[in-house]
């Protein structure tokens, strides 16, 4: 028990301050101390007056913490940090801190037992290894007032908790261990024969090696030759030979599972905090193979780093509420949960349908209901989604019987329709009061309280009344609840009010009275009616299709008139350059021959320029399509420096790619760019693969990004990291990344696929969150992929892909159809079609010989039109028609070698020398 008692008073010591020996440097040190504290104070008594106007500032509150620790006014650092707890919970740092400033203060019994409830209320904030270990350690030093078995149960929670921790988790038995082996050695101390209280505590001992040794820990091979040297020593003191061979066993199975994990535990180590990511593919493995303690290890180790996304507690509290049921797990939680997340209005929902479930009673439920309403949510149909969740489940515990509890709900349902019509947007379409009215027609069979309810919606919403769903409802409700009578009513008000649909209304009401009306008459007023609406209503949608037509036309001449303007003012400042500014360009006289036609120019001409277009041989004209683009920028930016090198100065060329193809492996090539994107802004999208050694955008000669560029890195491992974020999104448009060299071959399946769907006619602002919202609550979604442009404009269309085919189908069938962003979307099994090249299925195009060329099919069509007029083309064919079977084969378009026809030749055809 004495070395136990000097192990905790070293523990205290590292907390007691050193004692200040400095002497005093004169009075300007002195006056600059004073001068310090004061503005210190100052900060302080500011940060307080904010606080108290808004406390929800969190970082307010850590620099008012940290102020304060500076004055070393324990009281007023305490009271700070207890306001800062009742908003915020306070991460595992802040409440060592905390803990250690009051263990440094406590001075007799009372105030250490006081440290106990705060280590409590600290591990109901964050399940955290450190605090555990912090606790236990205090907890020996408190042994005398907690019993040796208060300290053991403290010790059990701790192993519960962060037992399965597969980094920490062996600080915490090792530490429980340790405590064991110093009550043993308290008894052999005074007692060295075996009797029953060291048998069982050899007995304790042993046991936790061996539960120990079956959980996967990081340095279990470590604790396994412990175990065996101490199954020795025990062996040869007390002569008890325990069963080592048991604990093999599990040790075993144990190392087999590590092997499994360490590759998640080597992924956090290696990365850098939060580590979400590497903590959600941990988490998916442990949902598969782990136990349910296990999972909540991970998720626990995982938000200690990521406390504010709120999507991380959601999955955590869903696998608590279909894996244990159990309210002393599953409300603390949740109670953490909402505490981090605040703003997530899911939490909260499942979090009252969690207290619920779980018979908290209704009392509990309220109180949360209450604090979600001033938890501050980004969305207005939050509050909506809030209050629907908590009067579902007031109408589920309501005894229609008991007219108090029918009072209380209808008063419930009053609040919430003023709540939310002074919440903007939070409830257009008044969901709370249609579902009132059907309260009162179903529950409390009470229908003229409900048409109360609707003809006061439809009176003080005129919004509402126009719209054909507002009354399909009310008849609905009718139709249920009501008589005939007002079933008609209702849908003839309906088809004369709503402004959008009225057809809708008119269908059903025309449906009725052909199926169930009294009298033809009554028919044949409802097809008046209906005729009468639509003409209207025709007609008022012409009026606004011309008026959009409209809209659209001025638009348009107004963009193209900015065009002309913006082109106007390029052109006059051009004209206000100055002349010598550039290099003005002359045009080389064209070679003539002694009768003035032009000489054509060949391939062996030293001509000092080049005419616009010139035919070259196949075999010439299909190398260079076949060169890449990076090496034909390679010629280009020679040539520019040829040019530099005869003018002397610097090219009109920006930063262009001249190297050398030593580097080639360790480059990407990256096009699609948007123009106006930097260099600068190229390091920073892809310094996340590697380190980068050089960027190189590639200009024209205005000194214009091309849209193209050259990524060098340091390594190849860089090169094949940044290779697989192939068509990344930058500035809105998806980057092309590929090899420098090599064309890009990124291509999609062109079979069935059938966990993947094809979903089309989408609306151009539909994006792919928009799409996870809408297919996620089918299963679990592996990719979506909106098809865009090379703009980065969407197609229209999207590939949204699952983890089975039945969650696929099922997709399908439920999401056909369906109504996203005012467009009905279709949805089909992805069948991508094989496309056809156009150009292999084109005529082959003939050479200036009549011969076909292989390059003609990457070339342009030209018109071949013949150059000789028809009379003389009518002579000459005449005189090359065979005879008696025979072939000429010095055709008048061609001679014998199939050369083309001279100058000297043209003229004999033109003049008619024979």
């Amino acid at each position: 028990m004495d070395s136990m008692d000097e192990t905790h008073d070293q523990h205290m010591d590292e907390h007691q301050e050193p004692e200040d020996h400095s002497g005093s440097d004169g009075d300007s040190s002195d006056d600059s101390d004073d001068a310090n504290e004061e503005l210190n104070a100052q900060e302080i008594n500011r940060l307080q007056e904010e606080l108290a106007v808004n406390s929800y500032d969190y970082q307010k509150h850590i620099e008012l913490i940290d102020r304060l620790e500076s004055s070393d006014d324990l009281e007023l650092i305490r009271t700070a940090r207890e306001r800062m707890s009742r908003v915020y919970p306070l991460t595992p740092n802040l409440w060592l801190k905390w803990i250690n400033d009051e263990i440094r203060m406590a001075s007799n019994a009372d105030e250490k037992m006081n440290i106990i409830a705060l280590f409590e209320r600290s591990l109901n904030d964050y399940i955290s290894i450190d605090l555990w270990l912090e606790y236990v350690q205090y907890s020996i030093g408190l042994m005398d007032a907690l019993t040796v078995d208060g300290v053991r149960r403290i010790f059990e929670r701790s192993l519960t908790y962060v037992g399965l921790n597969v980094d920490k988790g062996v600080l915490v038995w090792d530490t429980f261990r340790e405590f064991e082996s110093f009550i043993l050695r308290s008894m052999t101390s005074t007692q060295c024969e075996l009797n029953d209280e060291i048998k069982r505590q050899l007995d304790r001992i042993f046991d936790l090696f061996r539960r120990q040794l079956s959980v996967p820990l990081i340095g279990m091979d470590n604790t396994y030759s412990e175990c065996q040297n101490w199954c020795q020593s025990v062996k040869e003191k007390f002569s008890v030979d325990l069963n080592v061979a048991a604990v093999k066993t599990g040790y075993e199975k144990a190392c087999k599972e590590l092997a499994k994990l360490v590759a998640y535990e080597e992924s956090l180590t290696n990365s850098e905090a939060p580590h979400y990511e590497q903590y959600v593919r941990y988490i998916e493995y442990e949902t598969t193979n782990g136990t349910p303690t296990r999972v909540q290890c991970i998720y626990e180790r995982a938000l200690i780093e990521n406390c504010l996304i709120a999507d991380l507690w959601h999955k955590y509290t869903t696998y608590l509420d279909k894996k244990v049921v159990i309210d002393t797990i599953i409300l603390p939680v949740y109670e953490r949960a909402v505490r981090n997340c605040t703003w997530s209005s899911l939490l909260w929902i499942s979090y009252m349908r969690a207290l619920e479930r779980l018979k908290c009673g209704h009392q509990k439920v309220m109180e949360a209901f209450e604090s979600a309403l001033v938890a501050g949510f980004q969305e207005p149909n939050e509050y909506l989604q809030i209050w629907l969740t908590y009067l579902d489940g007031l109408r589920r515990k309501t005894n229609w019987k008991d007219e108090s509890e029918v009072k209380s709900l209808r008063n419930t349902f009053e609040k919430g329709v003023q709540h939310l019509a002074a919440v903007e947007g939070a409830d257009p379409t008044c969901t709370v009061w249609q579902y009132w009215a059907k309260v009162e027609a179903k529950y409390c069979s009470n229908i003229d309280r409900a048409r109360e309810l609707w003809n006061e919606l439809i009176t003080s919403r005129p919004d509402i009344a126009s719209q054909a769903q507002t009354w399909l409802s009310y008849s609905r409700l009718e139709r249920l609840f009501g008589d005939d009578k007002h079933y008609r009513k209702v849908l003839m008000r309906g088809l004369t009010t709503s402004t959008d649909w009225p057809e809708s209304v008119g269908q059903i009401l025309l449906e009725y009275e052909r199926e169930e009306g009294v009298s033809i008459e009554s028919f044949d007023e409802a097809m008046n009616k209906y005729e009468n609406v639509m003409k209207k209503a025709n007609e008022r949608r012409v009026k606004n299709a011309e008026r959009e037509a409209e809209e659209k036309k001025r638009e348009k001449a107004s963009k193209k008139y900015e065009k002309y303007e913006l082109k106007r003012a390029s052109k006059r400042k051009a004209e206000q350059t100055p002349t010598g500014a550039t290099e003005a360009k002359q045009k080389p006289a064209p070679d003539v021959d002694s009768d003035g036609f032009k000489v054509p120019q060949t391939s062996g001409s030293s001509s000092v320029s080049t005419p616009k277009k010139v035919r070259v041989e196949a075999s010439e004209q299909s190398t260079t399509q076949s060169k890449p683009r990076e090496e034909r920028d390679r010629n280009v930016n020679r040539r520019e420096d040829n040019r530099e090198d005869k003018r002397g100065e610097a090219p009109a060329h920006g930063v262009s790619y001249k190297g050398d193809g030593t580097k080639d492996l360790q480059t990407v090539f990256v096009s699609n760019l948007d123009f106006k994107i930097s260099e600068k802004e190229l390091r920073d999208a892809f310094e996340k693969f590697g380190v980068v050694d050089d960027v190189r955008l590639v200009r024209n000669y205005k000194g214009l990004s091309k849209g193209y560029a050259y990524v060098e890195y340091s390594s190849i491992e860089s090169v094949r990291e940044a290779l697989k974020h192939d068509r990344m999104p930058l500035e809105g448009r998806p980057a092309f990344i590929s090899e420098m060299g090599k064309r890009s071959k990124f291509g999609f399946s062109t079979s069935v696929e059938k966990h993947k769907i094809f979903v089309k006619n989408l609306a151009p602002e539909v994006t792919t969150e928009d799409l996870k919202k809408v297919f996620e609550k089918y299963g679990t979604l592996k990719d979506v992929r909106l098809v865009t442009y090379r703009n980065g404009h969407s197609k229209g269309c999207a590939y949204v892909e699952f983890n089975d085919e039945s969650t696929a189908l099922l997709a399908v069938k439920e999401s056909d159809g369906q109504l996203v962003a005012d467009r009905n979307i279709s949805v089909a099994i992805s069948n991508p079609n094989v496309k056809s090249n156009p150009r292999e299925d084109r005529d082959p195009i003939q050479n200036f010989n009549g011969n076909p060329t292989e390059s003609s099919r990457y070339s342009k069509t030209r018109i071949d039109a013949p150059m000789i007029p028809m009379a003389l083309r009518r002579q000459n064919a005449i005189r090359r028609r065979p005879q008696n079977g025979s072939t000429d084969s010095s055709a008048s378009g061609s001679n014998s070698s199939g050369s083309a026809l001279s100058n000297n030749d043209f003229r004999n055809l033109l003049l008619g020398n024979k």
